[in-house]
């Protein structure tokens, strides 16, 4: 569930699937916290961007209240002073991949972190 199921899909209806899959994650036993990576935009798709902006509004409302679950937001796509997209403006240039693979490690380590808090 994710950016191509946005591309036709009500982000509403993607974000309730969002919510469906961490729900779900969460009734695992072994499970202790989970992740969600916010949409990023794409490269000059307004309607598309648009959904991108509900679907990470939808989903940080709707995540908030779960105590081991966060929202993460990749940093450096918002206002990038680079574009970071190949000309197809949907897949990202090499620089953008290694940021993009950085923001995922972020992400782990804030995982990482809060089970040491819960530990």
């Amino acid at each position: 569930v994710g950016t191509n199921d946005l591309t036709l899909g009500k982000p509403e209806t993607v974000g309730s699937r969002i919510d469906d899959l961490v729900r779900m994650l969460l009734g695992v036993p072994s499970v202790r916290v989970v992740g969600v990576c916010l949409v990023t935009n794409r490269a000059s798709s307004p309607k598309f961007n648009e959904k991108v902006a509900i679907l990470n509004q939808y989903l940080t409302v709707v995540l908030e209240d779960k105590h081991n679950v966060f929202c993460w937001r990749h940093k450096g796509f918002t206002q990038p002073t680079i574009s970071p997209f190949l000309p197809d403006g949907v897949h990202y240039t090499r620089r953008a991949q290694y940021t993009l693979y950085r923001s995922y490690r972020g992400a782990i380590l804030k995982a990482i972190q809060f089970l040491s808090r819960c530990a």
